[in-house]
């Protein structure tokens, strides 16, 4: 932890100038004054995580929102991407209902670690399936040009398609029809974070596609 806090040591970021004083401060205003949430928001976890991170979450959320429509879903036994797919899209159904045949009710999602990729993949329209409907899409210390960790033997599907260049990583950057969304990849460590609308801002000149250097998941290309 301390080789990995020394490789983030405090980057600048041009695209998401938000200092962690400034950050905390927010926060405190929000849980000062909170509001209802403008669609349910649905929390993702990370890589076979048992449900604590979820968790923390829902916590940490309903103390700025005081809004019941948070909805946790973790992947302790799944086995790949296509399977946590389906659990998202159910778990969505059975705590907001809904009679569409294509998709599910309109959400938001916070995705920590794998649980990015997750809502993403959620999201994806697929012949025959119906998908998660993604208003914004947060995500943070989510692996989108794959994880460093996943060279290792592959213990799972899960496990070896979050190697670099993987398939399923290169299916997901494949362009898709533009839907309003928002993605946001960021360092818990160090706070190191990229945000883009899904009209493509320019990068600065000279600057490549982000992310902290430690973490080796730089944001994703947002279509």
């Amino acid at each position: 932890m301390a080789l990995l806090s020394a490789g983030c040591a405090a980057p600048a970021n041009p695209s998401f100038p938000v200092s962690m004083a400034d950050a905390k401060a927010a926060l405190r205003e929000m849980e000062a004054a909170p509001k209802r949430l403008a669609r349910p928001v649905v929390l993702l976890g990370g890589y076979h995580d048992p449900g604590f991170g979820a968790l923390v979450w829902r916590h940490e959320v309903h103390r700025w929102a005081k809004d019941a429509r948070i909805a946790e879903v973790s992947f302790p036994f799944s086995r790949d991407f296509d399977q946590c797919r389906r659990e998202v899209i159910a778990a969505v159904d059975r705590a907001f209902p809904t009679d569409d045949p294509d998709a599910t009710v309109e959400v938001d999602v916070i995705g920590t670690s794998m649980g990015g990729l997750v809502g993403r993949y959620a999201a994806v329209q697929k012949p025959g399936e119906r998908r998660l409907r993604v208003a914004r899409l947060i995500t943070i210390s989510s692996p989108h040009r794959g994880a460093a960790w996943a060279r290792l033997p592959a213990m799972s599907r899960l496990h070896a398609d979050m190697r670099q260049a993987s398939e399923f990583l290169e299916n997901l950057e494949k362009p898709r029809p533009r839907r309003r969304r928002m993605i946001m990849s960021s360092c818990r460590t160090c706070g190191w974070a990229t945000a883009s609308s899904v009209r493509r801002t320019p990068r600065p000149p000279g600057r490549t596609r982000g992310g902290c250097p430690a973490m080796r998941s730089p944001s994703p290309i947002l279509r």
